[in-house]
């Protein structure tokens, strides 16, 4: 298993996945919301996840630390969709207190 937290993609947090069962990863934000470039190299949007769960080869990606808006049913839904677009394991969007057993 492989945590990431406040981090923009970097080639250490994909080198530390590689063929991890799972890759938790913080997603403050959907990449769409970042407003300047700037805020990528600080934080990884959805999209950027997906790309290093893809090159990772990870079996599963938890997705943490979202904001309230984005657990809306739809936006999960979409968030989901584009990541599935890029990363073919499975998709977890965590939620607050929830418990995964290794």
């Amino acid at each position: 298993m492989e945590y990431s937290g406040d981090s923009a993609p970097l080639k250490s947090v994909t080198w530390l996945a590689r063929k991890a069962s799972i890759l938790m990863h913080m997603c403050v934000q959907p990449s769409e919301e970042a407003l300047r470039p700037e805020w990528k190299t600080g934080a990884s949007g959805h999209l950027e996840v997906a790309e290093t769960a893809a090159e990772a080869d990870v079996e599963t990606v938890i997705l943490t630390r979202l904001r309230r808006h984005m657990h809306a049913p739809d936006v999960k839904k979409r968030i989901r969709g584009e990541m599935a677009e890029i990363y073919d394991g499975r998709i977890v969007i965590g939620e607050d207190i929830q418990v995964f057993e290794l």
